[in-house]
């Protein structure tokens, strides 16, 4: 496969290169020759990226740190002298998150705050600007391939967690405030997680569902079958609608 060690990579998207050299209208002519097509992959040496985002999760909550939060897999990986020591944080949930997810500054994405106080001044619209790229967007662009472990860890721990508890369980409550996009896969994830519920006399709702995260999960459907009566704009919102209709 051909190196792409020698595109410009400071502009992104990758401008096309215009093929330099004589242009033939008869593809019997001998001298119609153009270069190959060549894959768009990262530049040599270029690492592999994972990112792991745990939401309002503490650098001391870890139990490898000795923390509450049994996190076997951490501890395993500690125990064997992989640790990360280096923490940063914006002491706020959503600014956290944007700034990891973007690699920036967060008040340079508009995460100033959490999204419930959103205001028009600069910095603080939860909107972030066409001119910041998110970090999988900037990878995808270099040539990274990308895959997200997400849509099956969420649908195996709520049920872990249903199965776990020692009451019968009457509603889900998804808080999808960290989940700014939804793509297919994970609008059918979502579909095939409330279809089992509903099989089991448990009712899926939907908390702090906005954005693209809306646009696609009405688009898809899935919003129409969850019904509009459990999609809510606030955790608490949520939670009283359950206290209300629970006998």
């Amino acid at each position: 496969m051909a190196s792409n060690d020698s595109l410009q990579r400071s502009v992104l998207p990758i401008p096309d290169r215009k093929p330099i050299g004589l242009t033939t209208y008869d593809a019997k002519d001998p001298d119609t020759k153009f270069p190959p097509i060549t894959q768009l992959r990262p530049p040599t040496g270029a690492p592999n990226v994972l990112v792991i985002l745990l939401d309002d999760v503490g650098f001391g909550a870890s139990s490898a740190f000795g923390g509450p939060c049994q996190i076997p897999t951490a501890e395993k990986l500690a125990a064997k002298g992989l640790k990360y020591t280096r923490f940063h944080t914006t002491a706020l949930c959503s600014p956290t998150r944007a700034a990891m997810l973007s690699g920036r500054n967060h008040h340079a994405v508009g995460m100033g705050g959490i999204t419930e106080i959103a205001t028009s001044a600069p910095g603080y619209n939860s909107l972030r600007p066409n001119t910041c790229a998110p970090l999988a967007e900037i990878l995808k662009l270099n040539g990274y391939s990308l895959l997200f472990f997400n849509a099956d860890y969420f649908k195996d721990r709520v049920r872990a967690v249903i199965n776990d508890t020692n009451t019968k369980t009457k509603w889900v409550l998804f808080n999808a405030e960290s989940v700014p996009l939804l793509d297919v896969t994970g609008a059918d994830a979502l579909e095939e997680l409330r279809s089992e519920l509903a099989g089991r006399e448990i009712v899926l709702a939907v908390a702090r569902g906005k954005g693209l995260f809306r646009v696609m999960l009405e688009r898809t459907g899935v919003a129409g079958r969850i019904g509009a009566e459990r999609l809510f704009p606030t955790v608490r919102a949520g939670a009283e609608a359950f206290l209300e209709r629970a006998p």
